[in-house]
C-alpha cells in the first residue's frame, strides 16, 4: 500500500471550540501535517481562499458561517474542488451526514474524535485525494459520461443525481474496470478504515446505484464482491 508522506500536506483546522481545536491541532502537527486555524466561519473561509489547504477540517457548528455553508462556498470555486473536506459535528444523525454530503463533503466525522481512526481515516482519504481521479471517462461507447468534479454523470443522454458517497463509490469502481472488490476493500478504500462500519454499508449504496441506473453497470460477484463492467 503507498504511503502518504503527511509533512507535504497543509490543513484548515476550523473550530469555535477552543480545547478541542487546540487537541485536534497538536493530534495533526505530531503526524507532521502543517496546520492552521479558524475560529468561526467566516474566518475559515478567508483563510482557506488565502492559503490553499490541501485538506479543510471544520466544525458544522461554526459561528458566522456554519461548516455546511462554508464546504458549498468552498466547492463553488474550482480551486477547491480537490480539497478534502471533513465535517465534525457534536451530533450522530442522519440528516447531518446526508446534508455534508449533499454539500460535497468527503467525510462526516462524529466528536469525540478517536485518535487513531481520525488518523486512518484521513490517511485513507489522502490515498485517493479527488485530482489523482480523471477529470472524465467516456466509457460504453459514449453512453456514459462520468464528470468527477461536478459529481455528475449521463446515461445515454439523460442526467442522473447520485449522493456524495453513492458516486463516489461508482467512480472508485468505474476508475477501475473489471477489477472485483469485496465490501472490507471498499470500506477500507473509501473511508479509510473499516473498524466502525458495518461492511454492508456497501450494499446499501449499491443498490442505490442500480435503482439509478439499473445493474447494467455494476456487478455482483458472489461470495466476493462488485466489479464494474461495460
Amino acid at each position: 500500500m503507498r504511503q502518504v508522506h503527511t509533512g507535504t500536506f497543509t490543513v484548515l483546522l476550523a473550530d469555535d471550540n477552543l480545547e478541542s481545536l487546540k487537541n485536534l491541532k497538536g493530534l495533526l502537527e505530531k503526524e507532521g501535517y502543517d496546520v492552521r486555524v479558524a475560529f468561526d466561519g467566516n474566518q475559515a473561509h478567508y483563510l482557506a481562499r488565502k492559503f490553499m489547504p490541501d485538506i479543510v477540517i471544520a466544525d458544522v457548528q461554526l459561528t458566522e458561517m456554519d461548516g455546511f455553508s462554508l464546504c458549498q462556498a468552498l466547492r463553488q470555486e474550482s480551486n477547491f474542488h480537490s480539497t478534502l473536506i471533513i465535517l465534525l459535528s457534536d451530533n450522530n444523525n442522519e440528516w447531518e451526514e446526508m446534508t455534508a454530503f449533499d454539500c460535497l463533503a468527503n467525510a462526516y466525522l462524529s466528536k469525540p474524535l478517536k485518535s487513531l481512526a481520525f488518523l486512518s481515516r484521513l490517511k485513507g482519504l489522502l490515498r485517493r485525494k479527488p485530482n489523482q481521479i480523471p477529470r472524465q471517462l467516456i466509457l460504453d461507447s459514449g453512453k456514459l459520461v462520468v464528470e468527477p468534479t461536478t459529481s455528475s454523470l449521463q446515461v445515454e443522454g439523460n442526467n442522473i443525481h447520485l449522493p456524495s458517497k453513492t458516486f463516489e463509490i461508482f467512480m472508485f469502481l468505474a476508475s477501475n474496470p473489471e477489477t472485483v472488490y469485496s465490501r472490507d476493500e471498499l470500506l477500507l478504500r473509501l473511508w479509510g478504515s473499516d473498524d466502525e462500519i458495518n461492511a454492508r454499508t456497501i450494499d446499501v449504496h449499491i443498490r442505490k446505484i442500480r435503482q439509478k441506473m439499473g445493474e447494467r453497470y455494476i456487478h455482483t460477484i458472489k461470495g466476493v464482491g462488485y466489479k464494474f463492467k461495460v
